[in-house]
């Protein structure tokens, strides 16, 4: 089980059980940051309860690190790394399958910080006109 000798700044990560470099790629975001105030049994807790929803969990952290790439992301240099550095932690997490289809329509993605534009309008656009003819 999951043990509560490391204080929360240096082993939340750990004592959660996500993948090694997770915690530190999301710094304060990250389940148990800003635990200073919880004492260890509600440290205990929510290492318990974290255990419990440990792949929902996992999935909400990368979501929400994948959302934050394309709001850091300043260049297609920029995306490429962080997009590249996500896909390893998602392979660390097990889902493997889905960072290699990433990884390959990478050149793709890289397009829109090179652009920053997306295809939302135009399918928009196409979308009204099927729905008049």
């Amino acid at each position: 089980g999951a043990t509560v000798s490391e204080s929360p700044e240096t082993g939340a990560a750990q004592i959660l059980g996500y993948p090694s470099g997770l915690h530190a790629f999301l710094g304060s975001d990250a389940p148990g940051a800003g635990c200073e105030n919880i004492d260890s049994s509600g440290f205990a807790r929510l290492a318990i309860l974290t255990g419990l929803n440990a792949n929902i969990s996992t999935a909400h952290m990368l979501k929400e690190e994948f959302r934050q790439i394309y709001a850091v992301a300043t260049s297609a240099r920029s995306g490429a790394f962080r997009i590249r550095r996500w896909c390893a932690l998602v392979e660390e997490s097990g889902k493997s399958r889905r960072a290699r289809g990433l990884l390959r329509d990478l050149p793709a993605i890289i397009a829109f910080f090179k652009h920053r534009i997306t295809s939302s309008k135009i399918e928009s656009f196409n979308n009204q006109i099927t729905r008049l003819i």
